[in-house]
């Protein structure tokens, strides 16, 4: 005859190769990478960037004078401003976008 003790022994043996039996299977295979999902996205940012860019650059100007009611010669350099930012960060993007299917980093190290 067993002991209270050896039954609760016994039946905490059995729980624990349950839960052995019960894990949760883990993938073999690696993960799927997101490079070309990034690149599309880079790209697309980087065509509406420069997008943005050009519109600033040719009306900007008025667009900013007339909501804002300020000086003309401010507003136009403002949107010019404007353009040169948006541009630079298009071609940042395009090239980041670039540097994903060489294996380099954007700063190019």
């Amino acid at each position: 005859m067993k002991g209270p003790f050896e039954e609760v022994a016994e039946k905490l043996k059995h729980a624990s190769s349950d839960v052995e039996e019960r894990r949760f299977h883990r993938p073999t295979s690696a993960p799927k990478s997101h490079k070309p999902t990034m690149k599309t996205l880079l790209q697309g940012v980087a065509q509406l960037l420069f997008i943005i860019a050009a519109l600033c650059f040719f009306v900007g100007g008025r667009a900013i004078s007339t909501f804002t009611k300020t000086e003309r010669v401010l507003a136009e350099m403002e949107g010019i401003g404007l353009a040169v930012l948006c541009g630079a960060l298009g071609f940042w993007a395009k090239t980041a976008a670039d540097n994903l299917d060489e294996g380099n980093d954007a700063s190019g190290q």
